[in-house]
């Protein structure tokens, strides 16, 4: 439990304060304005979300699995794999980046709200466009659970 918050702490933490080269040439009215609003950027949080993860990717891959090496060369020598993962990437990227958006203008609840919809909206769909499809009670009781959220 100690653990967590100050987890949270860091990945929240104002960028500027660490003393990286980029921070310092950053010019005062943006720290100041940074400071007035409080709290930290959505594209702010995403970098440092990302940035912990890939690292944490690159080292598990180097050390324990030993396959970062074939990881690059199949990227190499595959390109549609390649270009595939990038447009997965951007478009993750850009849904996350929209979502947070939406916490960050609308408030938690209402994200959740809009989530949960759009999950209802897809499960709909879903059994519209695929009429074959057979709708039992496993079905009915995932839906309902979706629903609920």
């Amino acid at each position: 439990d100690a653990f967590v918050p100050n987890l949270q702490q860091r990945l929240m933490a104002n960028p500027y304060s660490y003393s990286t080269t980029i921070a310092k040439t950053i010019n005062n009215t943006t720290k100041k304005n940074f400071h007035q609003r409080g709290g930290i950027t959505v594209s702010d949080l995403m970098i440092n979300v990302n940035g912990i993860a890939t690292i944490g990717i690159l080292i598990y891959m180097l050390f324990i699995e030993r396959s970062l090496t074939y990881v690059f060369y199949y990227c190499f020598t595959h390109t549609k794999f390649s270009i595939y993962m990038l447009l997965n990437g951007f478009s993750q990227a850009v849904g996350i980046y929209a979502y947070t958006k939406l916490i960050q203008a609308s408030g938690s609840v209402v994200a959740v709200a809009i989530s949960t919809l759009r999950k209802v909206v897809t499960i709909t769909l879903s059994y519209l466009v695929f009429p074959g499809k057979p709708f039992l009670t496993v079905h009915c009781v995932s839906a309902s659970m979706v629903v609920v959220g």
